[in-house]
């Protein structure tokens, strides 16, 4: 394809658009956008549409180093229609017809003062023009099921969740992610966004809640909100784009919607770590004061100092430091606490390599209690907080995309509260895929003897839940399920085995191909008494399982790949008797 030379453009710096219609054809380079001799931007095609920007970094002000010329992507799978690329000053937009379809937010400015923009002959009604104002994205409404949510995209995910009750309504604000925390060269770019519902049913996705508006913001991490008076504010670390130590601050709101940044900001200082400070989690104590847990560590106390740090306020505006507010001892900081007041109990929650656990006590600031299984949701359940909804609380964290890495889906379970005070989750019924078709087979017995023994319920296509009781004959057998996925031509994908061990006290699920080393903690319950029957409840929605015991312990994990291609479950036992009962399964 031939490039033709079309416009120059000068001013490149400032907040411009540059709109064009894409027709199908073609692949390559499409639109060129040259300073000299280097290239600015391009516009190229394949497979996906990508937009290719590069950037002067002249860092924070200080003298170009030798990485100062930075280049940004934006991609789509649409690959034809309206075009519109903006860039605000802050970050750059792709839209195709109108649909926000990818952003970036750089480092830098655009390279040069005076662009030559060519194009080839599938591009037409190409126009350069200075942009307007940065646009809120209008309210929609999404109609998917809530458990295992995430804005629909090619490259949209859910991080840190930060739950909230507002209103009589579920709200869920989130770190939105592009780029599994890749945007800004690793920085991540996270926002908050914010979906929420007052019947668990229809849920309103609004504007951006807290978003980035300038280039030192390297990211808006993950926070709390809390109520005062008319006001709603919402509490944040900002990971700076220099590296210099993170930023606490706040933003304010009428509705809980549109925030307004304080612009007011303040740092830990000794003997807290700042630099790596984040996740503050504010809220108001018996004492009638405000209070403020920020994950750092201790300076100077090694690997096992990680805290949350402890401040104080009257007005939410002046904070003062105290000393920390608990040091667990793990070998890493303590993200993404939370705390709440539960029928005359205190909570105090962290998560640990990204595992949220859980202390107790009946005074507000402790001593606190380790319960015996401290774990407050289900495996791989990333850093979930909780808030509650009428008088149920929710908890909700992310789940992470495979190979395991950061943002995925949200999952969303409720809390109940055992007589001494302990923790446990179930389902939540109204979030969860309708209901498409339910059989009840009928009871299986199997008896293996010294040997195996198994037996197949009917074969699925597509999403499924499958609950029933489960009772073994002795303490040293073992017993359990085995989900084999096909793919939509009938070959075996491999299958995943859900195995418990009345002895141990686990339960386990493997991955097709893997040994299990029961010294692993992701995929293992431990503690669980398996001596009499247990109830299960196992839910696999497109490419995630999640599974549920009687006793409010559970797991959740991705699959490698979705069970839309079909499925099947087989019980099975081994030198032992099975009874399962009261079996259901439901196609969804």
């Amino acid at each position: 394809m031939i490039m033709k030379a079309l416009t120059t453009f000068t001013g490149c710096k400032s907040p411009w658009e540059l709109d064009f219609v894409l027709e199908k054809e073609g692949t390559g380079i499409l639109v060129e956008a040259r300073s000299g001799e280097t290239s600015a931007f391009k516009v190229s095609r394949d497979k996906m549409l990508c937009v290719e920007i590069s950037t002067q970094w002249n860092r924070m002000g200080q003298s170009r180093e030798k990485d100062a010329m930075l280049c940004f992507t934006l991609t789509s799978p649409k690959c034809s229609g309206q075009i519109r690329i903006v860039w605000y000053g802050f970050s750059f937009r792709l839209y195709v017809d109108g649909q926000l379809e990818d952003e970036e937010w750089p480092l830098g400015e655009p390279v040069g003062e005076v662009w030559e923009i060519s194009a080839v002959d599938e591009v037409s009604d190409l126009v350069c023009s200075a942009a307007g104002a940065c646009e809120e994205e209008p309210e929609t409404v999404f109609t998917g099921a809530f458990q295992n949510f995430v804005l629909p995209g090619h490259n949209t995910g859910v991080g840190d969740c930060m739950p909230f009750a507002r209103d009589g309504r579920y709200c869920l604000y989130y770190l939105f992610d592009r780029r599994s925390h890749g945007s800004k060269r690793g920085l991540g770019a996270h926002q908050w966004a914010q979906v929420s519902s007052d019947d668990l049913k229809t849920w309103t996705v609004h504007p951006m809640a807290v978003g980035i508006t300038e280039q030192w913001e390297g990211s808006i991490c993950t926070g709390s909100l809390i109520r005062k008076d008319d006001r709603i504010y919402a509490f944040y670390a900002v990971r700076m784009s220099d590296g210099s130590p993170a930023q606490m601050t706040w933003a304010v709101s009428r509705d809980g919607v549109h925030f307004e940044k304080s612009g007011k900001y303040f740092s830990l200082t000794e003997p807290y770590e700042p630099v790596s400070a984040r996740d503050p989690m504010v809220f108001w104590g018996a004492d009638e004061q405000y209070h403020m847990l920020v994950t750092t560590s201790l300076i100077n106390e090694g690997r096992f100092g990680g805290c949350l740090a402890h401040l104080t306020s009257t007005d939410l505006e002046e904070w003062k430091q105290q000393g920390p507010f608990i040091v667990p001892g793990y070998s890493d900081q303590p993200e993404c606490s939370d705390y709440f007041e539960w029928n005359g109990w205190y909570y105090l929650v962290f998560s640990n390599f990204a595992i949220a656990r859980y202390r107790m006590s009946r005074s507000p600031f402790g001593p606190w209690i380790r319960p015996e299984n401290d774990l407050l949701d289900a495996l791989e359940v990333q850093v979930p907080k909780t808030a509650p909804f009428g008088r149920r609380r929710f908890s909700t964290g992310f789940l992470a995309r495979r190979p395991r890495g950061y943002a995925g889906n949200a999952v969303t379970h409720e809390l109940f509260q055992r007589p001494d005070g302990t923790l446990g989750i179930c389902q939540i019924e109204e979030i969860l895929p309708a209901v498409k078709d339910r059989v009840r087979p009928g009871d299986i017995f199997l008896d293996a003897g010294q040997n195996r023994a198994s037996a197949a319920l009917p074969a699925m296509e597509g999403d499924f839940r499958l609950r029933a009781v489960l009772e073994t004959g002795k303490a040293n057998g073992l017993a359990g399920m085995l989900l084999t996925l096909s793919t939509e031509d009938g070959e075996r994908r491999g299958s995943y085995r859900i195995e418990m061990d009345p002895a141990a006290g686990t339960v386990v699920i493997v991955r097709p191909g893997e040994d299990f080393d029961r010294g692993c903690g992701r995929g293992l319950l431990k503690g669980i008494d398996l001596s009499g029957s247990i109830r299960i409840d196992l839910l696999v929605n497109d490419d995630i399982l999640d599974l549920m015991l009687a006793d409010g312990r559970g797991m959740t994990m991705r699959l490698d790949a979705s069970v839309r291609g079909g499925s099947s479950v087989e019980f099975y036992v081994m030198a032992d008797t099975l009874a399962v009962s009261d079996i259901e399964l439901a196609t969804m």
